[in-house]
């Protein structure tokens, strides 16, 4: 009997002991979780047979121990193989018949309601740090240790009933379990006195922290003194736009002289062109007088040929006298005969030498005027080579882009050596502003007005405090009509610009964009789509790919010029990037290039296919697979062979974020 005794209990304490070092280095839930699945296998319910699933409740505010027990029970069932379902409880209103309810006294729910709810359902509470015999099944955690005391006569009357081995486990008097409280109550007491020298040290760290408050705070007057040195920079910036407004007049100035120079040089070329036609037709009249002078050698040849014939003839038909007087005759006549002719040769001959001598005057002169015209052409090529290094220098630098985003490209493609096509970028505060830009016409009427367009944008830029897309668009419209000095009335030249301009915060990515007949183009992965683009106009899906859409921002069908829509203010279209996302804004130089197979334009639709294939690449890549695309174009032979030549200058920009 004694034997098996000792037995019982050293099995107790290997159980006891081998719960407890499982429990060391779990978290309080999965403790208590493990806990309540173990007591399952451990208790008897006399309608077991009444259940196909086993619920467990658990009466808590939040989710905590109902969470864990949920994945600790998705693959574990009952000792009789059933099903086991967690529910949780927020209130004790909400209490459902359940086989076991388990409750906290720290979540403040009062147990004798708790009983009254659920007594004569079978079911077993069991709760965690109640007065003793309160509950049916009560628990503390001691260091990790799990102790409880069991409420036998009240289980019973709920039809259940614990496993021996499990209830020799449990603590048996009121005074043991006073105890564990009074334990309890000194380890919290050491706690508190934890929480003291951690709040020690909370004080210490404040102290820390109040002088690098006022480390700050030094350094905020720096900064202020920091902006005072900006503002004067920023005044001195001004000043230095005044004298490149200065020079921006001069290059005017410049430009109308080379203009006058074209001109010239225009006379000039149209005039060796007459000389050289005129010089074609002489030297043709002078190869017809060479041959005609052949022929009447020949015909002169063949006449003496004849004579001599004739004077053999008469020799023989008469006598020898009369033969020598006919012969002397007729050598006489020869002799008056070629000398006429001779005659006449040198006439002729003098007559070619004459105007030969003035063919090459006439060469001497186209020689002379190619040169000049060579020279001529020479100085202006340097003025326009000289006028391109300039147009590059009013242009901003590429480095604002690179200081606010690191993934664009420019590709700017000028017809001739300077461009009407221009880009424009500045920064002010946290907004980045981009235009790309069409001028009339290229070349140096072009460029003069690139340089106009640049000059009115950095003034009304500096001026505006606010930005707004469409009124940066408004103003330069106002700026280009009054410095052309256009009124809209008939033969009058209708110069303008094309433009695409948007403005990006770059913190929020929030997009302003206004446009003049130039849209925008925007490309966005399927992972960012939530369909806002399709809401409504007017942005325009224009192609999709499975990875992609493109979509279409339109422009104003209006120039930056006197126009008869010129009253009409322009849109201003507001909306926010993504992560991911990219923009294009372009002049219409790579849609309208002609090339292909059967020389026609490039359009909308093909350069929108062309964005879609190449979102795969970096945006350096990008660039050069653009390029490449309108070179192969333009240079590959349609039916008849022809090439075509670049037509217009070319600038597409593209960002990504």
């Amino acid at each position: 009997m004694k034997a098996g005794i000792y037995i019982i209990a050293f099995l107790l304490f290997f159980v006891s002991t081998s719960f407890q070092n499982r429990q060391q280095d779990k978290s309080p839930e999965e403790i208590r979780a493990e806990y309540l699945l173990y007591i399952i296998n451990n208790i008897k319910w006399a309608n077991e047979a009444e259940f196909n699933v086993f619920t467990i409740g658990v009466l808590e505010h939040e989710p905590m121990i109902s969470r864990e027990l949920v994945k600790q029970a998705a693959n574990r069932k009952t000792a009789s193989g059933k099903q086991i379902k967690i529910v949780r409880f927020p209130d004790i209103e909400s209490l459902a018949p359940t086989q076991m309810l388990y409750i906290n006294r720290n979540e403040g729910y009062d147990i004798s309601v708790v009983l009254r709810q659920i007594t004569g359902k079978r079911t077993l509470l069991i709760s965690e740090n109640y007065e003793f015999q309160t509950s049916m099944i009560n628990f503390i955690i001691l260091d990790n240790v799990l102790r409880f005391e069991i409420n036998i006569a009240r289980m019973e009357n709920e039809g259940l009933k614990a496993e021996p081995l499990f209830s020799a486990k449990s603590v048996k008097s009121e005074s043991d379990w006073i105890n564990l409280f009074h334990q309890i109550e000194t380890m919290l007491f050491k706690e508190k006195e934890t929480v003291e020298r951690q709040n020690i040290q909370i004080e210490e760290q404040q102290a820390v922290i109040t002088s690098q408050i006022e480390t700050i705070e030094t350094q905020n007057q720096e900064i202020d003194r920091q902006k005072k040195e900006i503002a004067e920079q920023i005044e001195r910036l001004q000043k230095l736009d005044l004298l490149i407004g200065k020079r921006e007049k001069e290059i005017v100035k410049a430009m109308r002289i080379l203009e006058e120079q074209n001109t010239q040089i225009a006379q000039s070329v149209q005039k060796i062109k007459l000389a050289e036609e005129d010089l074609k037709i002489k030297t043709q009249e002078i190869e017809q007088k060479e041959l005609l002078i052949v022929q009447q050698d020949n015909q002169i040849f063949a006449q003496l040929k004849e004579i001599e014939q004739q004077k053999l003839i008469i020799a023989m038909a008469i006598t020898l006298s009369i033969f020598l007087i006919g012969l002397g005759y007729f050598i006489y006549k020869s002799y008056l005969i070629k000398k006429r002719a001779n005659k006449v040769l040198q006439q002729k001959n003098d007559q070619i030498k004459k105007q030969r001598d003035e063919i090459e005057v006439q060469r001497n002169v186209a020689i002379e005027q190619r040169d000049v015209i060579a020279k001529q052409n020479k100085n202006i090529q340097d003025s326009i080579n000289y006028a391109r290094r300039i147009q590059e220098a009013v242009l901003p630098p590429k480095e604002i882009l690179l200081n606010e985003l690191r993934s664009y490209f420019i590709l700017n493609k000028p017809k001739e050596v300077v461009s009407g096509d221009y880009y424009w970028m500045a920064t002010k505060n946290e907004n980045l502003i981009i235009a790309a830009a069409d001028c009339t016409g290229h070349g140096v009427p072009g460029a003069f007005m690139s340089m106009l367009g640049v000059a009115f944008l950095n003034e009304i830029v500096n001026k505006v405090d606010e930005l707004q897309s469409d009124q940066i668009l408004n103003m330069l419209r106002e700026y280009v009509i009054n410095s052309l000095r256009q009124t809209g009335r008939p033969g009058e030249a209708n110069d303008g610009i094309d433009i695409a301009l948007c403005i990006l915060n770059t913190e929020t990515l929030n997009v302003q964009y206004s446009g003049a007949n130039n849209p925008m183009y925007i490309v966005r992965p399927n992972a960012n789509m939530e369909n806002e683009f399709e809401i409504y106009e007017p942005y325009q899906l224009l192609k999709q790919t499975e990875t992609h859409y493109l979509f279409r921002i339109k422009a104003d069908l209006m120039p930056v010029a006197i126009h008869r829509r010129a009253a009409m203010p322009f849109t201003k279209h507001n909306f926010k990037l993504k992560q991911g996302d990219t923009f294009y804004i372009f002049s219409d130089g790579y849609i309208d290039q002609f090339g292909g197979p059967q020389g026609k334009r490039y359009g909308t639709s093909g350069f929108a296919q062309k964005i879609l294939d190449i979102q795969s690449m970096i945006m350096e890549d990008q660039m050069k697979a653009l390029e490449l695309e309108v070179e192969e174009w333009k240079n590959q032979p349609d039916e008849k062979g022809k090439v075509n030549h670049q037509i217009d200058d070319i600038l597409v920009i593209g960002v990504r974020l």
